[in-house]
């Protein structure tokens, strides 16, 4: 199931909203892992998707981007704390 991220930069501060995961529509948003571009997906049309990014790098259901200010990547583990989506 698809959620809505609240997220703080650790670098610069900066608080943005991300979406992350697919929904129960079978749509979701895909970032890839090395740039933080990101890609809307209906994965229920579309099962060929291309995962490449033109960067090099993969969109990933894992990723989370970087962030918009500073283009700093977003690790992982500062999107969740005890359970509960930031």
């Amino acid at each position: 199931m698809g959620h809505r991220l609240h997220i703080t930069c650790a670098q610069c501060g900066h608080t943005f909203e991300r979406n992350y995961g697919v929904g129960y529509t079978g749509k979701g948003t895909l970032y890839c892992d090395t740039c933080g571009q990101a890609v809307n997906v209906d994965f229920a049309t579309n099962c060929f998707f291309d995962e490449h990014c033109p960067c090099g790098g993969r969109y990933s259901a894992t990723a989370i981007g970087n962030c918009p200010v500073c283009n700093s990547p977003i690790p992982e583990e500062n999107t969740c704390d005890a359970g509960q989506w930031k």
